[in-house]
């Protein structure tokens, strides 16, 4: 696990957190480029090209996908096939298994008046393909299973502070 904590004062654009919305801090559709960038940039992978599909991150030959952790637990279908008026497509699902080593998994651990603080982890395929068959569902993995899942593993944890 990464945890990366970064400065609110860098992220509000020098508004007072006090005129600054929470909910601009807890939305991941504002957010997943901080968390993507940590990743890209401890693991030494690079952002995937704007039409990718199936992954946000290359390294060579690998692939990895990323996906937040919210209240509901984790959707791994590929972002194509969510949102309104989509639904689960399990070929796309298999795709993103497919083509991709890791999913880069990421939800904010919390914040206070200075800094926000993400958990970012990197999961090689195999594992997310065992709990998915042990616990998913229409290409999501709810947060209680999700925890479960991460309690049995061993965790390696690194952090950082942009300030």
């Amino acid at each position: 696990m990464h945890i990366l904590k970064i400065n609110r004062r860098t992220i509000q654009g020098g508004i007072l957190n006090d005129d600054y919305p929470i909910e601009h801090l807890t939305d991941f559709r504002l957010l997943n480029h901080i968390p993507q960038h940590a990743i890209l940039k401890l693991k030494g992978f690079t952002r995937a090209p704007r039409d990718a599909h199936f992954h946000d991150a290359v390294c060579g030959d690998q692939k990895a996908e990323g996906k937040c952790i919210n209240k509901s637990g984790v959707n791994f279908n590929p972002s194509r096939n969510t949102g309104a008026g989509r639904g689960f497509i399990q070929e796309g699902l298999d795709r993103c298994f497919d083509l991709n080593s890791f999913y880069f998994l990421y939800e904010i651990a919390g914040f206070d008046d200075t800094y926000l603080t993400f958990n970012i982890y990197w999961v090689p395929i195999d594992t997310i393909r065992a709990w998915y068959a042990a616990y998913g569902s229409h290409g999501k993995i709810t947060l209680s299973n999700f925890r479960n899942c991460l309690s049995q593993v061993s965790l390696e944890q690194t952090s950082e502070t942009r300030d």
